[in-house]
């Protein structure tokens, strides 16, 4: 049975073996048990992850693989999860006091980001240390509103994300507001 929330697989002792290699992740319980004649070592891919909840929160989920031929598996291992990457997309309409930017993401970890925004600054490398916009969470591409700005002054801004990881930020864009 698979369900948004559970992975479960129980008391199927003619069970041989499983095929899962497209599976990447599964929210909450995973459970292969009591499957006797199960070899649990080659059914999933190592990439796979339980979060417990949707993915707001990397802690894994539960997992209770027993009483299978072989109970061996290696998936859940979050190391191998994927940075999310992120784009800063060009800076636009540009005017004295104001502009705008935003970012694309590309995330293969299955995490879904708490906030996203731009951040900028006079000086390079700007973080959410310095001044940042926010534009909600999830993990679509997003437009974002550079505002409080000095005429005829550079600024650098840079795309950024957060998950329950931390913060990433994408490449840096510089432009000059108008006089």
């Amino acid at each position: 049975m698979f369900s948004g929330t559970s992975f479960e697989i129980q008391n199927n002792p003619l069970l041989l073996n499983l095929d899962l290699p497209s599976i990447r992740k599964a929210y909450g319980n995973f459970v292969i048990v009591n499957n006797s004649s199960l070899d649990t070592s080659t059914a999933f891919p190592c990439e796979l992850y339980v979060f417990y909840n949707d993915g707001f929160d990397c802690n894994p989920g539960a997992v209770n693989v027993g009483g299978n031929l072989d109970n061996n598996y290696c998936f859940q291992d979050l190391t191998l999860r994927d940075d999310s990457d992120l784009t800063t997309t060009p800076v636009t309409a540009i005017t004295s006091i104001s502009a705008e930017s935003g970012g694309i993401i590309t995330s293969n970890s299955f995490v879904k980001m708490q906030a996203k925004g731009v951040c900028w600054s006079t000086s390079p490398n700007p973080t959410i240390a310095d001044t940042f916009s926010e534009n909600g969470n999830w993990n679509d591409d997003y437009d974002s509103f550079i505002y409080n700005l000095t005429p005829n002054t550079t600024y650098h801004v840079r795309a950024y994300i957060q998950d329950c990881n931390g913060v990433y930020y994408g490449n840096e864009i510089s432009f000059t507001t108008t006089p």
